[in-house]
């Protein structure tokens, strides 16, 4: 059932402003964390990979925005896979970038010092070059796909967001591996860059409505 609803014999409304000025504004800070235990070995034809840990302590408590960095020499670039994960949250960084039904093998650069950020760069699956050494700002892969299956059509949906409006603290790993045989790749460095403000209030500014009995 349903409560019983309340009568009132009178009532009146009233309303607080609070001035934008009396609000506190909240500030974000950019947290760098560089790797160590590297170079390390990419085993070849081994989806068992490699993972290396980094963590964060610090008071910031919401993430706004993520990026990793990754340097990579060696081996055949459109062979790895990689991804970021913090606590149950995970982004794929890259998957078999430049891997479609044209070329199969994806793309044949040997190396790579490339920042993958936001959806607003160019996507590191599609844009890649096909030789040399890749430089440069992309956006994440985001294909949470089979990485002998991957193709540019399929739904890019392992973006940042997962992240969006965690604490940064804790373990973040990254896992990287090559998919395909015969190549020697090396794990230069790699580094974590993440963007956090503090855990909002209620919001402040608006209409306090209360009934006066």
């Amino acid at each position: 059932m349903f409560p019983p609803k309340k009568s009132f014999s009178s009532f009146g409304i009233c309303t607080i402003l609070i001035p934008l000025s009396l609000i506190p504004a909240i500030s974000s800070a950019a947290l760098s964390v560089q790797t160590s235990g590297i170079p390390m070995t990419i085993p070849g034809n081994d989806p068992r990979g490699v993972t290396s840990v980094v963590s964060i302590s610090h008071p910031l408590t919401v993430i706004s925005s993520v990026e990793v960095l990754i340097d990579k020499s060696g081996g055949w670039s459109g062979a790895v896979y990689a991804y970021l994960a913090h606590g149950d949250s995970f982004s794929v960084l890259l998957n078999r970038p430049g891997r479609s039904a044209m070329k199969p093998d994806g793309s044949g650069a040997t190396s790579m010092l490339v920042s993958l950020g936001g959806s607003n760069l160019p996507d590191i699956h599609t844009a890649i070059p096909d030789t040399g050494h890749v430089t440069g700002a992309y956006a994440v892969d985001g294909r949470n796909v089979d990485p002998p299956l991957v193709s540019e059509v399929n739904a890019r949906s392992a973006f940042w967001d997962s992240f969006d409006g965690l604490a940064p603290n804790g373990q973040w790993t990254l896992f990287i591996a090559d998919m395909a045989a015969g190549n020697t790749m090396i794990l230069n460095a790699w580094s974590l860059r993440v963007e956090a403000a503090p855990e909002p209030s209620l919001p402040l500014l608006g209409l306090v409505s209360c009934l006066l009995l």
